[in-house]
């Protein structure tokens, strides 16, 4: 199925649906973003992250500092600092201020075990992320613990690349492009917009990665890696905008430090997430209904059918008649049936001559050993 998907997504591009089309699709996601009930899954994911946020900033401060300094890392998080509104900016400036004041006084030990306590943290936040896009593309999980820690890890890894670049973008931008451009350029009325350039890679970037998280997450056969995915760009434009507007709101009203006083910060920076999640899963849910759109017949398999169907059919604990078993094990049972006589055993026998056994399926099937551990492999470890 992925190589159909990737032939058709590759004869229609998806920026190129027409107008029609964009009609379908807009509808359907609409429709999907109700039946989905995508703000329980944003604010599900939104849990998850606050409370992997504080081991996950220690994690990365302390990786960072291993490159970079302590002055480079507080440029990054003051850039940082104007997309979060309000009160909730204080409270992840403070944790990050925390985290690197602990950094200088701690050893090597609670380094690496800050790390490892971040890495775990994060990588279940990571988990809550991908089960919504299981969500919004109508697939199962069925990877098992290990694989969805593994597929959990693979976004981290791009989350850290993403802010990697958005890192070298914003607070090293102003030095490259001193070293590129001449100076009759840097002093031009451009200027202002050179340093705005810094910016746009930084989103562009972040879309980029919301792309591939969009591809690389869900449990599926995957078509064509497209990085800038109409999803990518609705889902992290719309949250700039939301960021912005939420931003004015929560300044210019006292509600949240009137009401909730000491945790103001810590609601607005909820509030802020579950919006922030429920508009990027909307562009999972729009880069899904492109996907059947474009590719009508993948998208008749139910969700997680295919798997499903699969481990049934390699099930060694299902007796099926469709399914052959070793020839002694079915005279045996067959044998053991109330009222059967010796010829009923003989046919039996006779039948099942023919028969072809796969070696580890008869070895699963006559071992109760092999056979949990078969089972073992299949929901755990593939």
């Amino acid at each position: 199925m992925a190589g159909t998907t990737a032939q058709a997504l590759d004869e229609r591009s998806w920026w190129k649906l027409g107008g029609d089309g964009w009609r379908t699709v807009l509808r359907n996601t609409g429709q999907e973003f109700k039946d989905d009930e995508v703000s329980n899954l944003a604010a599900v994911v939104t849990l998850r992250i606050v409370l992997a946020l504080v081991p996950s900033l220690i994690a990365a401060v302390a990786i960072a500092a291993q490159v970079v300094s302590t002055a480079d890392i507080q440029k990054l998080v003051e850039a940082a600092g104007d997309l979060i509104p309000g009160s909730a900016r204080d409270f992840v400036e403070d944790a990050l201020q925390t985290a690197l004041q602990n950094l200088q006084e701690d050893g090597t030990v609670a380094l690496v075990i800050s790390i490892g306590a971040g890495l775990f943290a994060a990588s279940g936040a990571a988990a809550a992320l991908i089960n919504a896009l299981n969500k919004a593309y109508d697939r199962k999980e069925d990877r098992g613990f290990v694989g969805l820690r593994l597929t959990s890890l693979g976004v981290i890894g791009a989350l850290a690349l993403a802010l990697a670049g958005m890192f070298v973008a914003i607070v090293f931008g102003p030095t490259l492009l001193e070293l590129v451009l001449p100076q009759e350029v840097l002093d031009s009325p451009f200027r202002l917009l050179i340093g705005l350039g810094r910016y746009v890679a930084a989103i562009t970037i972040l879309m980029l990665f919301f792309g591939f998280a969009f591809w690389f997450g869900p449990n599926r056969d995957r078509p064509k890696l497209r990085f800038l995915t109409p999803g990518a760009v609705l889902g992290v434009g719309g949250w700039l905008l939301l960021s912005f507007l939420f931003g004015l709101y929560v300044s210019f009203s006292q509600t949240y430090a009137a009401t909730y006083g000491a945790f103001a910060g810590v609601i607005v920076l909820l509030v802020w997430l579950n919006y922030s999640f429920t508009v990027l899963l909307m562009g999972a849910e729009l880069d899904h209904e492109i996907e059947r759109y474009l590719t009508p017949d993948a998208a008749e398999t139910p969700a997680g059918a295919a798997a499903h169907d699969h481990d049934d059919a390699h099930d060694p604990d299902d007796v099926t008649a469709d399914m052959p078993r070793h020839p002694g094990l079915v005279a045996a049972a067959a044998g053991s049936g109330s009222g059967t006589t010796e010829g009923d055993s003989t046919d039996v026998e006779g039948s099942t001559a023919g028969l072809v056994v796969p070696p580890l399926q008869g070895v699963a099937a006559a071992t109760p050993g092999a056979a949990l551990a078969a089972r073992a492999w299949r929901r755990y470890l593939r």
